[in-house]
């Protein structure tokens, strides 16, 4: 009987350590990429195929980001057909560290929540209280109890509401629900499931008034991380306090096949562009692309925030294609910060700013 009872024991624990650390949700190696078909959600949740758009995210690099050890996720939205040429305009950080994932809270994570806030007459110091928000927070528990909910964090304020300063509590909370095997365009995965909600609270007294709660559910995979995410639209009454109903849009995001590019179809070269370097923010290394229509002399330089030139990466002729050029600024001596490369070809002049973070 003792032997069947350490079995068993040993086997939960097993389990358990398997199955609960964090970083076997995440992929090991950078340059991973999801591919995504975001779909938008009308008033009543159905969806809107016709507005559908796609999203590609990508593991840029492992660096060390406000005091810890972190994956860098690069985002960027666009059409089928074009978002392979667009540039990567949104960043996200995560950690992990034994059964907890991590992420940097920065204010595009509340971006529904702040349009509803301004909506309503909330001063301009709402984007200042948001972003003292902005701090490492264990977001996804993988050891927490299934349907417990667990604050990730809790914040008291006062912001003019209409002429009246009036005391809120903003909170951010999760939830860990029942795992859930989900069948995607780009295959079936079993999924830990979390459900992340935004609410905002007047503070009557020691008693929370919650008037505003968004919510967003998350499937996430060992080894692949999110495979699907929902985010209901959601209709805000407040019409007690004098402001009527606002609808917050949702959407469907779910994990789709490669998204071909375009780029392999052979087509000749027609156009001068010059694209988003990648990673962005990076350290040590990014990778400056552009694309040229014909021959001729290309001239690539990197500038300070000031202005100032602080090194010419290309000068020279080339042929019609598209190229890639690495740059490094350790081994040029150069403290990390923005930059901005300019690309010169034929009196046509493009730049991007880009981030070094040491």
């Amino acid at each position: 009987m003792k032997r069947i009872i350490l079995s068993i024991l040993l086997t939960i624990a097993g389990t358990a350590v398997f199955a609960q650390q964090a970083q076997d949700y995440f992929p090991q190696q950078p340059g991973y990429r999801w591919n995504y078909k975001v779909i938008p959600l009308d008033s009543i949740n159905n969806e809107i195929d016709s507005l559908s758009y796609y999203r590609v995210d990508s593991f840029a690099v492992a660096i060390n980001f406000m005091g810890r050890s972190a994956d860098l996720l690069l985002s960027k939205n666009g059409t089928y057909n074009l978002i392979n040429y667009m540039p990567y305009t949104d960043s996200s950080f995560f950690s992990f560290e034994n059964t907890d994932g991590y992420q940097f809270f920065r204010i595009s994570n509340l971006g529904s929540l702040v349009a509803v806030l301004d909506s309503i007459g909330l001063d301009s110091t709402l984007l200042g209280v948001i972003q003292s928000f902005e701090d490492w927070y264990s977001v996804f528990r993988f050891n927490q109890s299934v349907n417990s909910e667990y604050t990730i964090f809790s914040k008291d304020t006062t912001l003019n509401l209409g002429g009246t300063n009036a005391p809120l509590r903003f909170k951010y909370l999760g939830k860990r629900l029942n795992d859930e095997t989900i069948q995607t365009g780009a295959g079936s995965f079993n999924c830990k499931k979390f459900l992340l909600s935004t609410t905002v609270s007047f503070l009557l007294g020691p008693l929370p008034i919650e008037f505003i709660r968004l919510e967003t559910t998350k499937w996430i995979a060992q080894n692949v991380w999110l495979v699907q995410e929902l985010t209901p639209s959601k209709t805000i009454d407040l019409s007690v306090l004098g402001y009527g109903s606002f609808v917050v849009p949702g959407s469907k995001t779910e994990l789709i096949p490669l998204i071909t590019s375009i780029e392999n179809s052979g087509e000749p070269v027609r156009e001068f562009e010059l694209s988003q370097n990648f990673p962005n923010p990076f350290n040590p290394e990014t990778h400056i692309k552009f694309t040229l229509p014909e021959t001729g002399n290309v001239t690539l330089k990197v500038y300070d925030v000031l202005g100032n030139e602080v090194l010419t990466l290309l000068n020279g002729e080339r042929n019609y294609g598209t190229y890639s050029v690495a740059f490094n600024p350790a081994q040029n001596g150069l403290a990390s910060g923005i930059y901005i490369y300019e690309l010169k070809f034929k009196g046509t002049f493009l730049s991007h700013k880009m981030i070094y973070l040491k």
